[in-house]
């Protein structure tokens, strides 16, 4: 029943089909609440119920389905906190909940989730510290910008291997974790602070890096010029000093090159001029060209959302 433009509620009445194992109402135009019924049927492996204009809670009902694998929420008016009892739904691959008005801390029973592999929060309310034992998942994707989260990331957060992207901006969040695996982060636009390690340049799979908006100090360090693969680098409105590193000239996939608003020296590196695929260069407060970053901005990463 997706892509219908239905109206209304959810009917409680579906519940009734005991046999149901797909549930999809995704892009049309439903308000209401979720029914608490739905917690019923306990053969459903999907759940699709994003882009509509549902309302209240998400029913705590919903962890008694412990054949659910795919819970996409987002892309609703859903409010109120995450219900605990989420953390019992120990099939889920998926859990979409962003784009919503939900509020409240990420319960940390989310880490029980051990099968998760795309964990989406963004764009919501959230509050507090993200819950240490998120650490302990397997995550390929991890979506919680734009909320009012603090603290540190989680130290174990990339130590499962497998974490591919990371976007974390718009929030309040003050460290950083040892992340390898990734081929996208952005922690831009939060409170992350110190100087910038040599070590990223081990991150060989990383494609895309934005780290603006933020209190990073010190040099760009030379070991950058290694991350050859690197399409994507904002580093810019931080307090960063010294030279552009003339091993810029390595990173040949580069694309768009973010640096200004920061204390580096004036001096333009020639170097810069061997970057054949740049498409954006910015190195002050105006750019030299611009193209739109809507676009390019995921580099080829899909998001699971979007679809």
């Amino acid at each position: 029943m997706s892509d219908n433009q239905l109206s209304g509620s959810i009917p409680s009445s579906l519940a009734n089909i005991s046999n149901l194992e797909n549930m999809f109402f995704f892009n049309n135009i439903l308000s209401g609440s979720i029914p608490i019924e739905l917690g019923n049927l306990k053969s459903l492996i999907d759940l699709k119920a994003n882009h509509n204009q549902l309302i209240g809670t998400i029913p705590s009902s919903l962890a008694n389905l412990s054949n659910l694998q795919h819970l996409y929420l987002h892309q609703n008016k859903l409010s109120r906190p995450i219900p605990i009892k989420l953390g019992n739904l120990e099939s889920l691959t998926v859990l979409g909940v962003g784009d919503n008005q939900i509020s409240g801390s990420i319960p940390s029973t989310l880490a029980n989730l051990s099968n998760l592999q795309y964990l989406y929060l963004n764009e919501n309310k959230l509050f507090g510290t993200i819950p240490q034992g998120l650490g302990s998942l397997e995550l390929f994707h991890l979506q919680m910008y734009n909320n009012r989260l603090s603290g540190h990331l989680p130290e174990d957060l990339c130590n499962g291997g497998k974490l591919q992207l990371l976007i974390v901006n718009g929030n309040q969040l003050t460290a950083l974790a040892s992340i390898h695996a990734l081929k996208y982060l952005d922690i831009s636009h939060n409170n992350f602070h110190g100087q910038l390690s040599q070590n990223w340049s081990k991150c060989k799979n990383l494609t895309a890096l934005m780290m603006a908006y933020n209190n990073i100090s010190g040099s760009i360090p030379p070991e950058f010029g290694n991350s050859t693969q690197l399409q994507r680098l904002d580093l810019s409105s931080n307090s960063l000093v010294g030279e552009i590193p003339k091993e810029f000239e390595k990173m040949k996939s580069m694309f768009y090159l973010y640096l200004s608003d920061n204390q580096l020296s004036d001096i333009i590196p020639q170097e810069l001029g061997s970057l054949h695929h740049l498409l954006a260069l910015d190195l002050s407060k105006k750019y030299i060209e611009w193209v739109d970053s809507k676009k390019y901005w995921l580099l080829g990463i899909p998001l699971l959302l979007e679809s």
